[in-house]
């Protein structure tokens, strides 16, 4: 949900889910997760434009979403373009 800061900055908080496959002691693991995000300016404009389920690549970095609650990260996004899309598989 777009929202302002009292200085007139855009800002958009949003969920990302991560879905991959990723090499572990020799082992393939599949990796699910879901984490907050927060961006803002131009970019949160854009980010709160988009139909949800979109794919996307990130940019940012992780940070406490409070000084007092360190171990609550939240991903503050950067930079962001939509993923390029898949083919369908070939049967």
């Amino acid at each position: 949900m777009l929202r302002y800061t009292p200085a007139g900055i855009p800002v958009v908080e949003f969920k990302l889910q991560h879905e991959s496959t990723q090499n572990e002691a020799g082992l393939e693991r599949r990796v699910q997760c879901h984490f907050n995000c927060i961006c803002l300016g131009k970019e949160a404009l854009a980010i709160a434009a988009l139909d949800e389920g979109v794919q996307l690549l990130v940019k940012g970095f992780f940070a406490a979403r409070h000084q007092r609650y360190k171990a609550n990260l939240v991903l503050h996004v950067a930079r962001w373009k939509a993923a390029p899309s898949t083919p369908p598989p070939v049967i």
